[in-house]
């Protein structure tokens, strides 16, 4: 990082730090509405801290987090809501980090302090339409941990247990056109809504050193082949992600109520946003060097879900159908020393 985009960079972070701290005295739930010239404006915010306590020496290292988080919303004119969310987060899972504000665009960014938006987007809003321009956050889905059809979000996995799952996901740049036409008295609540996101965003994975790289992406010590050869670890960015805007991802949700129950069916076509590596091999002095380099691979799902409530029960259910997506594979069992260093997705 260069000179000016470093002070840049201390200058952004130190600005939102502020702005944040202001609003994180404000209770979240509450905040602060004002109007100012006419135009009425609410903010809100959080400050909060992480400490793990390791209770196994052999546990990596995770330093205390402390987090700030600012929201605000404003409406210039009617039915137009301007919405604002900033996080900045110090400490936590990076080893060797440097400061500076997250990109769209690699995969691999070893941050903090950081600096990002989370969302900043329009939202206009009229009797049967409803259109959101910006960077934004989806929950697509009724179930609460796995949302099989929750796809047009990636997410961030350098803490995946203690992170709520909105904190997880990654603001995308996007168009979305909501329709409500009134189709009652059959369905209740019927809703068309259309998603175009122009450019791929990447998930964003932990580095090696890293307390929550998954080990079953860490290579044996050894690779037998007539011999035992020192295996290595690289993981490195490859700035090959398609970036055209014919390499967006679109999706299609039309939901609604009918007797009682709580429908949605789902469509997706884009790229994958959960973590895909490529692997392969090569001479690093006198042994082999596993590299691995995040892959993007595109797929289509369709699904449904509904959520029923009967004799006091609730009843929630959700399916998912996907073609051509790539599956997990166990890169320990593939060196294991049988065959060759492979060459392909996990």
């Amino acid at each position: 990082m260069g000179r000016r985009a470093f002070r840049v960079t201390r200058l952004l972070c130190g600005l939102a730090c502020a702005w944040l701290a202001a609003a994180a005295a404000l209770p979240e739930a509450h905040g602060i509405e004002t109007t100012v010239g006419g135009v009425r404006i609410g903010i809100g915010g959080y400050l909060e801290g992480l400490g793990v306590v390791p209770v196994d020496p052999d546990t990596r290292r995770q330093r205390p987090e402390l987090t700030l988080r600012l929201t605000s919303a404003a409406e210039p004119v009617r039915n137009l809501r301007l919405v604002l969310s900033v996080t900045g987060l110090a400490g936590g899972t990076p080893v060797d980090a440097r400061p500076g504000v997250f990109d769209l665009e690699r995969a691999i960014q070893n941050r903090s302090p950081s600096l990002e938006v989370e969302e900043l987007y329009a939202d206009w809003h009229a009797s049967a339409f409803d259109v959101r321009a910006g960077k934004q956050k989806f929950a697509w889905g009724k179930l609460d941990v796995i949302q099989p059809n929750d796809w047009l979000n990636p997410e961030k996995y350098y803490d995946p247990l203690l992170t709520g799952e909105d904190e997880r996901k990654i603001g995308v740049p996007a168009i979305a056109v909501s329709w409500s036409p009134s189709l009652a008295p059959r369905v209740d609540d019927f809703r068309v809504t259309a998603v175009w996101v122009p450019i791929h965003v990447p998930f964003r994975f932990p580095q090696k050193r890293e307390r929550w790289f998954p080990p079953l992406a860490i290579p044996p010590r050894t690779f037998r082949d007539e011999g035992r050869i020192p295996l290595g670890l690289a993981v490195e960015n490859r700035n090959e992600g398609p970036r055209g805007l014919d390499d967006g991802n679109v999706a299609l949700r039309v939901s609604g109520l009918l007797a009682d129950v709580d429908w949605a069916l789902y469509y997706f076509d884009g790229f994958d946003p959960l973590p895909l590596f490529n692997v392969h091999a090569r001479e690093a002095g006198p042994e082999l060097e596993v590299v691995e380099t995040p892959a993007f691979r595109r797929f289509r799902a369709g699904g449904a879900d509904l959520a029923w409530a009967v004799a006091g029960l609730s009843l929630r259910a959700e399916v998912s159908y996907q073609e051509r997506r790539p599956f997990s594979r166990n890169i320990k069992r593939d060196l294991s020393g049988h065959g060759n260093v492979p060459d392909d997705v996990f």
